[in-house]
């Protein structure tokens, strides 16, 4: 895993990406900052244009890399939401490759004819999707600060990578609420709802539409 970026190293590195190799001192480098760089293979040594020019420093290609998904010094508004949905969009890939991974880990079966049978494919490996509700309604709700009310068609959404069936989840979503992992509330109003179809209808108590975590 690689170290993480010091404050201090990416001001080094934002110089660098601005303005060329220089010295370590014009690019704001202490030497224990130039060491840490050097060893993560972010900066290179480059050598001094004169015998009495001192030795320079610039980014090598990992370096400029790194340095180029950097947030400004003074990051606006913009760059800060920018970070955030890359970031969302890393750990929804994440996830979905854990859920691949724990498929593809799967014993084989015997098949009772002395062979064995191929690992179920990964949409069909069970998924605990009670956490994936839980921690899909408790990261909606922080994100999209929601005030606590998850509506359904977001969370279907966010749980779509699992390639779960609607029925499927709808009776997992139930069994979450008899759990008192979650609250399922109603829609007072049917016709002030988006997408009123993604809610479950329920005989007695009408249409649940949003989620609420306890």
């Amino acid at each position: 895993m690689a170290a993480p970026i010091s404050p201090a190293e990416e001001k080094v590195l934002r110089n660098l990406w601005t303005k060329g190799p220089q010295t370590a001192s014009r690019a704001g480098a202490d030497p224990i900052t130039v060491l840490r760089l050097l060893d993560q293979s972010l900066i290179a040594e480059l050598p001094a244009a004169s015998p009495k020019a001192k030795p320079r420093i610039g980014l090598t290609d990992r370096g400029r890399q790194v340095a180029s998904e950097l947030l400004p010094a003074r990051p606006k508004t913009i760059d800060l939401f920018r970070a955030i949905v890359a970031l969302r969009e890393e750990v929804r890939a994440l996830r979905a490759m854990l859920v691949r991974d724990r498929a593809s880990e799967a014993p084989a079966v015997w098949d009772g004819a002395g062979g064995a049978s191929p690992p179920e494919p990964a949409a069909a490996r069970p998924v605990d999707l009670s956490r994936e509700i839980r921690d899909a309604v408790e990261e909606l709700g922080r994100r999209e600060r929601l005030g606590g009310l998850v509506p359904l068609p977001a969370l279907r959404k966010y749980l779509a990578h699992l390639g779960v069936a609607r029925d499927e989840l709808d009776a997992a979503l139930l069994a979450a609420e008899r759990a008192y992992d979650i609250d399922l509330k109603v829609a007072n109003d049917r016709s002030a709802v988006q997408d009123g179809s993604e809610g479950i209808m329920v005989e007695g108590r009408g249409l649940l539409y949003f989620v609420v975590a306890r």
